[in-house]
C-alpha cells in the first residue's frame, strides 16, 4: 500500500488500528469479537477497524478463518522536503 502523503497515512493508521495489527500479529486471534475482548474495545469500533486493515491488505485470515497480520514489519518512508 502507497500513500502519497503522511496526512493520508494517519486517518488510515490511527493509533488504535496499530495496537489492533500489533496484537493480531503477536497472538491467535479467532473472530473480531474476541479480539475486542481481548483488547478492551467496542465490537463495532474493531469490526470497523478490522475492515479497513483489511481494505489496506495489513490483516487477512487464514485458511482456519483466525485474523493474521501478513507482514513482519512496516515500512513509513517520509520525505520531510520536496525534492527538486
Amino acid at each position: 500500500m502507497v500513500f502519497g502523503s503522511l496526512r493520508e497515512l494517519f486517518p488510515a493508521i490511527t493509533e488504535k488500528r496499530l495496537e489492533l495489527l500489533l496484537y493480531v500479529a503477536t497472538h491467535e486471534t479467532p473472530n473480531v469479537r474476541q479480539l475486542a475482548e481481548r483488547l478492551g474495545r467496542n465490537y463495532k469500533n474493531v469490526h470497523t477497524d478490522v475492515r479497513k486493515l483489511f481494505e489496506l491488505g495489513l490483516l487477512e485470515k487464514s485458511d482456519q478463518g483466525q485474523l493474521t497480520a501478513p507482514f513482519d514489519e512496516i515500512v513509513i518512508h517520509a520525505e520531510l522536503r520536496d525534492v527538486a
